[in-house]
């Protein structure tokens, strides 16, 4: 795979890793792929976060959207979900380490972006640019 847009260490106990933000421009989704190491000693599984801004600096405080990677006490995992994503506006995935004992021992996380082809999207309402008031 190419180098992860995510490459955490220790995701501490009931903590969270976050990637830089993606922009998102004629985006029609995109595939997430995650891959964590879990402690030995690990009883609970991660969850990939999903979050939007419509800037880049204004974040959602609940994910858009997510998913679960079980739990698997001293192995590495890996899923991957699709993602619908807006067509504008920004992205960053978190992997939150839902454990309460026990830190995963590293995460990485990857993407890939469908997009429109340039002219066939709709670009009412655009982000990016200023419409005035």
């Amino acid at each position: 795979m190419k180098t992860p847009l995510l490459n955490a260490g220790a995701v501490p106990a009931a903590g969270r890793a976050y990637s830089a933000s993606i922009a998102l421009i004629r985006a029609r989704g995109m595939s997430v792929h995650a891959r964590v190491l879990f402690h030995a000693s690990a009883t609970l599984k991660a969850t990939i976060e999903v979050y939007t801004s419509p800037d880049g600096n204004n974040w959602d405080t609940t994910p858009y959207g997510s998913f679960d990677i079980n739990v698997s006490a001293g192995n590495e995992r890996q899923a991957s979900a699709y993602i619908v994503a807006p067509e504008h506006g920004f992205i960053k995935l978190a992997v939150y380490n839902t454990d309460t004992a026990y830190a995963l021992t590293w995460a990485k996380l990857w993407y890939t972006i469908q997009s429109y082809p340039n002219g066939t999207a709709q670009e009412h309402g655009s982000v990016l640019k200023d419409e005035g008031a």
